[in-house]
């Protein structure tokens, strides 16, 4: 009896398969007119073996000479897009998939007026009726190592990783989900990196001016020297080093922490807590918390100006402090000799800790 009911149950499961198949080739069909020439793809993919391990294969390759190209366009759908340095003086880029694309759906590449950009191919609307395991699609650039200008990066679902050592004048990278992973040293005049869910991942990156975003996901850098923002809605900042004549940290909600910070700039939390370890002030900084507490850490030789204040909480540290009243949540403080550097503490419920040591 156990038998019967159990084949009934997949049979059940197979029949609403094909019915929400159905359902969903129907409802493609009303919103969208197909000739007879359209080409549609039916998935119906059972394959249970090694669905992790599948690899992806090579389905395209092609070259072009990168004289006189000074920006590179990406611009892709749903895929893996990986950069790496190489010594020839081509730009190279690889396709592959762990499944068969045909002729119309590969990347095409086109190089006007110094400007050489990679485009998905036109992609094929698929019907599927069942899936185990997600597919693979990524993309390979290579650009030479001599190359210095810009480079422009949009996916709207996958990972984005430069593989190697480079300076280039302007690096963009957009991405509606997937993470940013930057391995090794990166140099650039402008560096724009927006994600709107996905972690992004940097070891050191050098520019005059960056911008960096997530609306959901962490952000952790190694080394930061540059002037710009760094803002995050939902998710934490780290950043173990952070030189740069002027710097913006937000998060909106979510923890950040600091270390060796040099020059001058303002970090906030809406609802976080907040670490910050200075090495140097250059002429100000500020911090701010609606929501949690603020530990500040000062190396011995800066001097400065401290004025702080919390709403609910209290304001403590080794420092010698001029408290304005017994709650002992308005203070302010003057350390060293002139010049001073100021520094701006608030957090509405949350305490303060100012050291130096």
């Amino acid at each position: 009896m156990k038998k019967i009911r159990i084949i009934q149950i997949i049979e059940l499961t197979i029949l609403i398969l094909i019915a929400v198949g159905l359902i969903s080739f129907l409802s493609y069909v009303s919103k969208n007119r197909i000739n007879q020439s359209d080409e549609i793809s039916f998935d119906f993919n059972l394959d249970l073996g090694n669905i992790a391990e599948r690899a992806a294969k090579k389905v395209k390759e092609e070259q072009i000479a990168s004289t006189g190209i000074n920006k590179i366009r990406l611009d892709f759908d749903n895929a893996d897009i990986e950069v790496s340095v190489v010594d020839e003086e081509v730009i190279k880029v690889i396709e592959s998939s762990d499944k068969p694309l045909k002729d119309k759906e590969l990347f095409e590449l086109e190089n006007k007026n110094g400007i050489l950009t990679i485009t998905k191919g036109q992609r094929i609307p698929e019907i599927i009726f069942f899936r185990l395991g997600s597919s693979h699609h990524k993309v390979e650039l290579f650009i030479p190592k001599s190359y210095r200008g810009d480079m422009i990066i949009q996916t709207s679902s996958g990972d984005i990783s430069l593989l190697s050592e480079m300076e280039l004048k302007e690096i963009a990278t957009h991405q509606a989900s997937g993470d940013l992973y930057l391995s090794y040293p990166v140099k650039a005049e402008k560096f724009i990196s927006d994600l709107a869910s996905g972690d992004i991942n940097i070891e050191n990156i050098e520019c005059s001016e960056y911008a960096l975003s997530t609306a959901s996901g962490d952000i952790d850098i190694k080394y930061l020297r540059g002037s710009g923002d760094v803002e995050v809605s939902s998710g934490d900042i780290t950043i173990d080093e952070l030189i740069g004549e002027k710097y913006n940290i937000h998060s909106s909600s979510g923890d950040i922490s600091l270390q060796n910070i040099a020059g001058s700039g303002e970090i906030s939390a809406a609802s976080g807590e907040i670490e910050a370890v200075y090495t140097s002030i250059e002429d100000y900084t500020k911090l701010n918390a609606a929501s949690g507490d603020i530990t500040v850490k000062l190396a011995e030789n800066i001097s400065f100006q401290m004025d702080a204040n919390c709403v609910s909480g209290d304001i403590q540290g080794n420092i010698d402090m001029n408290y304005k009243n017994k709650k002992q949540n308005e203070a302010t403080a003057t350390i060293g000799k002139e010049p001073y550097a100021m520094l701006t503490i608030s957090s509405t419920s949350g305490d303060i800790s100012v050291d130096q040591n």
